[in-house]
């Protein structure tokens, strides 16, 4: 009967059975990196991707940090007293949005002018957000506050992004529409003698 001898049968197979768990633990390795891979993928979104808190303006900032247009930021309360400060750049006279969403505690988050006045306050509810929604009618800074509305803290951050429409340019604030002129078909144009009316002439 033709075959390998016995004990190179049995040295063949006690070789694999070291082998298998040597695969099997590279196949896991494999399949741990690629998901891995795929978890660490940004995911495509419509809204503002967070921004961390910038390390050279660290929350609470009693001069305030920069907030840009359009770009989100995330932070931390540390205090419940002590509320954070942003600075908020508007070019013109249009329509503003300052969003804030904390989905942990209620928040609560205000806008101040550049003259100190009072814009408008919200104070995120049951969906996690707070929105405050007003015509600015002046460009320049204005100030964002946001401090909790309860007085408790859990170390969570909350995300803070503001979006602007400018209103029309060619469109002023108050400005009406003139009337349209009226044309007296009696009177000739303008440059143009008129005739002089003969009540003998024949047509």
């Amino acid at each position: 009967m033709t075959g390998f001898p016995s004990h190179v049968a049995t040295s063949t197979l006690s070789r694999t059975d070291k082998l298998l768990p040597i695969l099997a633990g590279l196949g896991l390795f494999a399949l741990t990196l690629v998901w891995s891979i795929a978890s660490a993928a940004p995911i495509s979104s419509s809204q503002p991707a967070p921004v961390s808190q910038p390390p050279e303006c660290p929350q609470p900032s009693e001069s305030g940090c920069i907030l840009a247009l359009d770009v989100a930021v995330a932070s931390t309360l540390l205090d419940a007293t002590v509320p954070h400060l942003w600075l908020l750049s508007v070019p013109s006279v249009g329509d503003l949005t300052v969003t804030m969403t904390y989905p942990s505690l209620l928040t609560t988050v205000a806008v101040t002018g550049p003259d100190g006045g009072f814009v408008g306050s919200a104070t995120n509810s049951d969906d996690a957000s707070a929105a405050v929604v007003a015509t600015t009618p002046i460009g320049g800074t204005y100030s964002i506050s946001v401090l909790s509305a309860t007085g408790e803290l859990d170390g969570a951050p909350y995300q803070l992004v503001a979006t602007f429409i400018a209103a029309p340019a060619d469109v002023p604030t108050g400005a009406t529409t003139p009337p349209p002129a009226v044309v007296d078909p009696y009177r000739p144009p303008t440059g143009v003698a008129p005739t002089p009316f003969n009540p003998y002439r024949v047509p």
